[in-house]
């Protein structure tokens, strides 16, 4: 006698849920950088002290990536409305002419299209089909979760001086 395994509707969710974590991380727009990649952690409480008076309910992907991990999330509309937050506490704090506004801005409108592309998939009761990023295996997207999840603030500031220097090299000033 054959068992048939039939994916959970938490399962199916939760695969859902870091095709479209992914998806933002990936994300570059029209521009050549990933525009996600600066919302990884929150701005540093000493650099930016002023930040945490402004900004009421800061959150960052570090957060969301653990909250999709501890399964906190029973909702894909759950994580767009953290993304939403995230995206407006940057627009509140940095001047509309700055790169992370306009990063914002841009990762704002697509995380709300992605949303709801993928909610409206999950509700039809449609088996997961990963569209959004098929050039990534699973296990890629798995790890870029788990990375997020675990960046300190020494690894974060490494990257961006990285990219920093990436982008001084090609000429492209942020």
């Amino acid at each position: 006698q054959r068992h048939l395994t039939i994916p959970c509707e938490m399962c199916i969710r939760d695969r859902y849920l870091i095709d479209y974590f992914d998806s933002i991380c990936q994300y570059k727009g029209n521009g050549s950088h990933f525009l996600a990649n600066i919302f990884y952690l929150l701005p540093s409480a000493k650099e930016y002290p002023d930040y945490y008076d402004v900004i009421k309910n800061p959150i960052d992907l570090k957060q969301i990536a653990n909250k999709i991990k501890s399964q906190a999330y029973k909702s894909i509309k759950q994580m767009e409305l953290d993304l939403v937050l995230m995206t407006d506490n940057a627009k509140r704090y940095n001047h509309p002419k700055s790169n992370v506004y306009k990063d914002a801005f841009k990762l704002k409108k697509y995380s709300k299209t992605l949303a709801n592309e993928l909610a409206q998939l999950f509700n039809q009761g449609k088996p997961y089909a990963d569209k959004l990023t098929p050039q990534r295996t699973k296990e890629e997207k798995q790890d870029l979760l788990d990375e997020i999840a675990e960046i300190t603030q020494e690894d974060f500031a490494r990257m961006l001086l990285n990219l920093s220097l990436i982008h001084i090299s090609q000429g492209i000033v942020r």
